[in-house]
């Protein structure tokens, strides 16, 4: 998937390179080379790493400086950065530590913890999240559970004042914002883990997710507004541009710098260095930037889906847009503002497909509508957070009008959800059939501007690349024996029918959703046609209880306890 993304990516670039063309296709393969020497570097880093044996020898002790502390499902959770093996002095590159109860340190200490290693263990099954994959991606190889921990002198006291801002901003968004608090803190300070289990999955079948994740809408909106209240405060650009760049840079590092709010802020800071120099701002220029800044330091970074999804919804607006633009596709303001957002979905879609297997169709005409909206609400969040340090109650006011504006998201999300065909699950698709999609999408942007009825043309367009993507029809008999820990789950697939044997384990807390609902998702499964249990031991109907509970695949029921079931 990465590698065929590279290369639709680079025959984007090819087309825009008007002068030196030669040249410039040069300088490309040899990026090109040189990030594959890095990928091969980065996974062979991941495997020295696990081969140390760190796992097997017991109880470890790790420095470290903390990042930020976060509430998780089981208990607290932190980053060691920096972490070193004591007293050999190893680098381990980033730990994640955790903890049963809250710790009484703070972001930027450096302390020494104590505890049992572990790797991150990769998919066993299809659809499953691949965590080991997932965190290769951002250099953290092992996982400690911490017994005890230490401070330890030294730190770093600009994470400690950037941890304790954001820890008071929370705390006054808890106090002021009620039952709203965790979106706010996820959207200002990117703190997902009070945001409520059922408000996200409605905000990720609507397909508006990514206004919980701060990227480049929050960025924008955030340092543009700092950088005009500069100005009305009667600075010059230059000093504008300065002070608004290091302010992001602050912002970045306090959030997390999560790899979309790294690539918003390169981008910024590449504004505002042009604004600083007097030239012209180039969005593919900034967004290669990005690219190459992120991914020399991670390179496994190209194969995550948020990485992905990212730089293609960026790439969909500076590239794609604008190719569709010159064909002549939309000149009207309002058939911009939709094609934006249609170029968008083209350039997305395929990464949707293959990492979540479920796509929101009406997710480009919910976003046309909550957008507009995002501003008021992170403006009602940032007075919470500027008069509520002040006093609770002007907090409580100012959060009002981000209070009605959120609880619209929500009603606008179950609204969508209730029209036919919301949420359709295409499965995984073929790389045969994703690199047949960019050819499709290549030709037909190609195409539209020798065309006279470029309607027609982009409506039998859209429909072909819709539907190109979707699974296909399978014969033959498919048993698939899932990984599920100590317990069974077993589904079977002939023709048209999909049964489940059993689905539950005495040792895998979420079954049923990371395992069950994933393999399921993935293979373009919405239901079952019979669900067959042996017996009713939780390691045998866990998953197909959580199933039920949580809206999944539903099973059609055949209830015969009298017979037999041979399994």
């Amino acid at each position: 998937m990465a590698v065929l993304l590279t290369v639709y990516l680079s025959a984007a670039a090819c087309l825009e390179c008007r002068k030196n063309r030669s040249l410039w296709i040069g300088f490309l393969f040899l990026f090109m080379a040189l990030g594959f020497w890095r990928m091969e570097g980065a996974r062979a880093e991941a495997d020295r790493m696990r081969e140390m044996g760190l796992a097997e020898a017991g109880q470890q002790r790790i420095s470290g400086i903390a990042g930020g502390l976060e509430e998780k499902t089981y208990g607290w959770g932190t980053e060691l950065l920096e972490a070193r093996l004591e007293p050999s002095g190893e680098e381990l590159g980033t730990v994640s530590a955790f903890f049963e109860a809250r710790p009484g340190f703070e972001a930027g200490d450096r302390i020494l913890v104590s505890g049992e290693l572990a790797p991150y263990d990769p998919a066993s099954n299809p659809g499953e999240f691949d965590y080991r994959a997932y965190y290769d991606s951002r250099g953290m190889y092992w996982k400690a559970s911490a017994e005890s921990w230490e401070r330890l002198p030294g730190g770093s006291p600009l994470r400690r004042m950037l941890g304790r801002i954001r820890e008071h901003s929370a705390g006054v968004l808890d106090a002021c914002a009620g039952e709203i608090a965790g979106i706010f803190k996820a959207m200002l300070l990117g703190l997902k883990g009070d945001i409520p289990d059922e408000v996200y999955a409605l905000y990720q079948e609507s397909g508006i997710s990514h206004l919980l994740a701060i990227s480049g809408l929050h960025v924008s909106m955030l340092g543009m507004g700092f950088y005009g209240l500069l100005g009305r405060l009667g600075m010059g650009k230059r000093p504008q541009s300065v002070l608004a760049a290091g302010f992001m840079v602050l912002y970045g590092v306090m959030t997390g710098f999560s790899p979309s709010t790294r690539r918003a802020v390169i981008m910024f800071l590449a504004s505002m260095a042009s604004g600083w120099a007097g030239r012209t701002y180039d969005l593919p220029s900034a967004l290669s930037l990005a690219a190459l800044a992120i991914l020399w330091r991670n390179p496994q970074a190209l194969t995550q889906g948020g990485v992905q999804l990212s730089f293609l919804a960026v790439g969909g607006i500076g590239a794609l847009n604008r190719a569709m633009e010159g064909a002549g596709l939309w000149k009207s303001r309002a058939g911009k503002v939709l094609g934006s957002g249609l170029a968008v979905q083209f350039a997305t879609y395929p990464a949707v497909a293959w990492h979540f297997f479920v796509y929101p169709p009406y997710s480009i005409f919910l976003n046309l509508l909550v957008i507009p909206m995002m501003t008021y609400a992170m403006v009602s969040g940032l007075l919470c957070l500027a008069l509520g340090s002040v006093s609770l109650s002007l907090g409580k006011l100012c959060v009002g009008g981000g209070y009605y504006i959120l609880k619209c998201y929500e009603a606008l999300c179950a609204l969508w959800g209730r029209l036919p065909g919301s949420s359709l699950v295409i499965g995984r698709p073929a790389l045969w059939q994703i690199a047949a999609y960019g050819v499709v999408l290549g030709a037909a942007v190609l195409l539209a501007g020798r065309l006279r009825r470029k309607g027609l043309w982009l409506a039998g367009s859209t429909a072909l690349l819709f539907f190109m993507l979707f699974p296909l029809p399978r014969g033959g008999l498919s048993v698939t024996y899932l990984d599920v820990g100590q317990g069974d789950g077993i589904v079977a697939e002939a023709g048209a029918c999909r049964i489940l044997f059993d689905g539950g384990s005495s040792d895998e807390k979420s079954v049923g959703e990371q395992v069950l609902t994933a393999y399921l998702h993935s293979r373009g499964i919405r239901s079952l046609d019979y669900a067959v249990v042996s017996h009713c031991d939780g390691d045998h109907i866990s998953g197909l209880e959580t199933l039920l509970a949580s809206g999944g695949p539903d099973p059609g029921w055949e209830t015969h306890p009298e017979l037999p079931v041979p399994l």
